[in-house]
């Protein structure tokens, strides 16, 4: 089972060695990431200089599970009532409210 859910900046912060890191690396290999999440790490490392195949393979290499984000994901969060820490990372909380995880979201 999951233990964590992770967004893009979480795991940005990761591969920067950025506050937190230590943190998110206890828990990736437990983790899960949306999609939609995993597109906007992608899109970050080449923005910050990475060549596309390299940004790929550094996203995809991480030990977390990558979750789809489909036409069901979307009403789960904006209906659940959860609010997320972050506004803007409902897509992070698609796979948590689908596979029942805990992703740190208040009510």
């Amino acid at each position: 089972m999951a233990e964590a859910v992770l967004d893009s900046t979480a795991v940005l912060a990761l591969l920067r060695n950025e506050p937190g890191a230590d943190r998110i690396s206890r828990v990736i290999a437990r983790s899960l990431l949306c999609s939609v999440n995993l597109t906007e790490v992608i899109g970050k490392l080449i923005e910050r200089g990475a060549p596309a195949p390299a940004a790929l393979e550094i996203a995809r290499g991480l030990p977390y599970r990558i979750v789809p984000f489909d036409e069901d994901s979307p009403p789960r969060p904006a209906c659940s009532g959860a609010r997320p820490a972050r506004p803007g990372s409902r897509s992070a909380t698609a796979p948590a409210l689908r596979l029942h995880v805990d992703s740190g979201c208040r009510r």
